[in-house]
């Protein structure tokens, strides 16, 4: 009888887990298929609001079948109060000011990012074998969409011409950055596999992935995730050992400098750098954060704007209609001067706090994990270094909190169980030491 139900949890405890790993395929999917440049209108005004739809229905699919086994960890409680500031920033708004219900989304959005970042993800995959089957599970289906473009591609008569857009390669995606995100998204997944790999074939491919991955974020020339990729291996060497830490340091002073240098060599009229010339290199972004910074009037510099402080983004579709998005929030390609604008500096200030607690549980996970714990402790180095590049792209790109684009499931997801994980371990160990 004893057995009988030993087995019966374990096909449950599977059952569960598959349908798990069935929502993180649809998340990732509907993030991968639906921005297509090459859907006709009257499709994509249909299937456009199912990229948010999708991972929002996933996740709390997720939290109901795994409900008795969540657990919050007080760590996580700074994410939490910048949550309940901006439903009662809201829920004034919409009380006082008499606004509408949809602004309330965004709100409900940053609190479904939470949940599945800091509560759902690290009491499912509280292991590693766990951890290191959903990072293979991902490559698969990145592997999978990456054979069916290249199929799409070789049998479509596509003029090679419109998988470019200004000289920077966007494949089956209007922008270059999304592409370079996506490969970014697989390129981090791919390493820090090969921190849990122990087939040394395995690890061979994962590298050559990985490179493919860099060689296309140099043809899409996003230069957000190349900046995020050199302080990726630089944070390594810092994280590694403190004997590493000056030359992860100096690789970033010969990294700026050459960004600086990649930067005047790309005007024609050499230093003659003006404000126009600037923005233009930046696409944009100095004159989106410039108007963010100056949208601002007396107290609103505190909790931010009414929540109305959006834009109308719209999608060109293959037959170059315009389609409204739908959930969308105010992005300027850079997620402090978006959060600074929506939750002022009440929120942003809650949001940073939970940065630094996640950053220093680091030396707290490395003086309480057993020393003979080689394998986490690499892997916990690794998801830090990967931490490090995604605060720093973030300064360029509006990717958290959000559950968008592939850099969500695929990149902040492990990394967030990883770390909990390590401090989980870390506290059993200080248990037993104190003991």
């Amino acid at each position: 009888m004893l057995t009988n139900k030993i087995d019966n949890d374990r096909i449950t405890f599977f059952s569960k887990l598959h349908v798990v790993f069935l929502c993180f395929a649809f998340w990732i999917f509907a993030q991968l298929l639906i921005p297509l440049k090459f859907l006709p209108a009257s499709v994509l005004s249909q299937i456009e609001v199912y990229k948010t739809l999708i991972p929002v229905m996933g996740i709390l699919l997720c939290a109901l079948i795994y409900f008795q086994k969540l657990k919050f960890n007080i760590i996580s409680t700074p994410f939490f109060l910048f949550c309940g500031f901006c439903f009662i920033k809201v829920f004034s708004l919409m009380i006082i000011a008499q606004l509408p219900f949809n602004i309330l989304f965004q709100t409900l959005l940053y609190l479904i990012w939470v949940l599945v970042m800091f509560v759902i993800g690290p009491s499912i995959f509280n292991s590693l074998p766990k951890l290191r089957s959903l990072l293979r599970y991902i490559v698969v289906i990145f592997s999978i969409v990456i054979f069916g473009v290249f199929f799409f591609l070789n049998n479509v008569d596509i003029d090679s011409d419109s998988l470019y857009r200004g000289g920077r390669l966007t494949l089956i995606y209007a922008n270059p950055l999304y592409l370079g995100a996506i490969a970014f998204s697989l390129l981090c997944c791919c390493l820090l596999l090969r921190e849990f790999s122990i087939s040394t074939l395995e690890s061979f491919f994962l590298l050559l992935i990985a490179l493919a991955c860099l060689l296309t974020l140099v043809a899409t020339f996003s230069r957000t995730f190349m900046l995020a990729t050199i302080f990726l291996f630089a944070a390594q060497f810092y994280y590694k050992s403190y004997q590493s830490r000056w030359f992860a340091i100096g690789s970033l002073l010969i990294a700026t400098i050459f960004g600086l240098l990649l930067i005047l060599f790309q005007f024609p009229n050499g230093l003659g750098i003006n404000d126009a010339a600037v923005n233009s290199l930046s696409s944009g972004r100095i004159a989106n954060w410039s108007a963010a910074l100056e949208n601002f009037d007396s107290w609103n510099i505190l909790w931010g704007n009414d929540g109305s402080y959006n834009y109308a983004d719209a999608l060109v579709a293959a037959d170059n209609e315009r389609i409204e998005s739908t959930f969308q929030r105010y992005a300027i390609d850079n997620s402090y001067i978006e959060m600074f604008a929506n939750t002022g500096v009440i929120g942003l200030s809650l949001f940073i706090w939970g940065l630094v607690n996640i950053f220093l549980l680091n030396d707290y996970i490395n003086k309480h994990i057993s020393k003979d714990d080689i394998e986490l402790r690499r892997i916990v180095s690794f998801a830090y270094s990967i931490l490090v590049s995604l605060v720093v792209s973030a300064f360029f790109y509006g990717h958290y909190p959000s559950i968008g684009n592939t850099i969500n499931p695929v990149v902040f997801f492990p990394v967030f169980c990883i770390i909990f994980l390590a401090y989980s371990k870390a506290n059993t160990e200080n248990y037993k030491a104190f003991k």
